[in-house]
This record gives structure tokens, sequence and C-alpha cells, in this order.
């Protein structure tokens, strides 16, 4: 559920977008315990309970602002780059290791790929995986 304020967007839940496949529609579906607040040209903040886990779910508090480094792919590597500008339902990330078009992220896309975000840790197993490839 979305709420729109004079200059907030608060996400209650976070969900993909609906899609329509050879004339059916299908529902997006909600990424759970993901909340976001979003203050368009300055900061997002992520927030909430992260299901995915084995024993139980975990707690995350992020907040992002622009300049700030996030992830937006991962295939054998993680990548990440800079936060150029922030909207109300998008987050552009420059792409500097490709040099292509910078990329945009969805606030569903960006919530599932950053709730752990630590950059160090990534650089350490890009390293190892880089080693193997």
């Amino acid at each position: 559920m979305k709420k729109q304020f004079d200059d907030k967007v608060i996400y209650d839940e976070i969900k993909q977008k609906d899609s329509i496949f050879q004339g059916h529609k299908f529902e997006g579906t909600v990424l759970k315990g993901h909340k976001a607040i979003v203050m368009p040209s300055h900061y997002i903040r992520i927030y909430g309970q992260e299901w995915n886990r084995i024993n139980a779910p975990v707690e995350f508090d992020r907040t992002f602002n622009i300049g700030d480094m996030c992830e937006y792919d991962s295939y054998n590597l993680i990548y990440i780059g800079k936060i150029l500008a922030i909207g109300p339902q998008t987050i552009t990330v420059e792409r500097k290791d490709t040099g292509r078009k910078p990329c945009r992220l969805s606030i569903e896309e960006f919530s599932y790929k950053n709730w752990d975000f630590d950059a160090v840790k990534i650089a350490k197993e890009n390293h190892a995986t880089s080693m193997c490839i």
C-alpha cells in the first residue's frame, strides 16, 4: 500500500508491478516484511523484516542518499553503483563498470537487492569469485 504526502511517499508493503501475459492479469507479489519511506530527490529508507531466512526473520533498517553506493544487479558478481536520482517510484543507479546508461530500479527491486547491503563484504565476495571465473 502506497501513501503519498506533500513531500514523502510511504510504502507499507512493497510489491512488484502487476503484469499481463496472453490476456491474463497476474498480481505482483508482495515483498513480505519490506517497507519504505521515499523523499524524492533526497533519500530512501528501507526497513522491516526479511523473511527469506531459515531460522527466523531478520530485522533491517537502511537509509540511502543520492551519491551513496548500492547494488543494482548480480549474476556471478555483485554489481554496485552510485545512486544518481531518487524518485517516488524508481531509483536511478550509475553503471560505472559497464559504461552503459544508468539503470532504474523499482522500489521493490531496490529493497530486495539492498536490504543487507555491505560494500566491504561485497568487495571480498567479488574478489573471491573473480579468482574462480
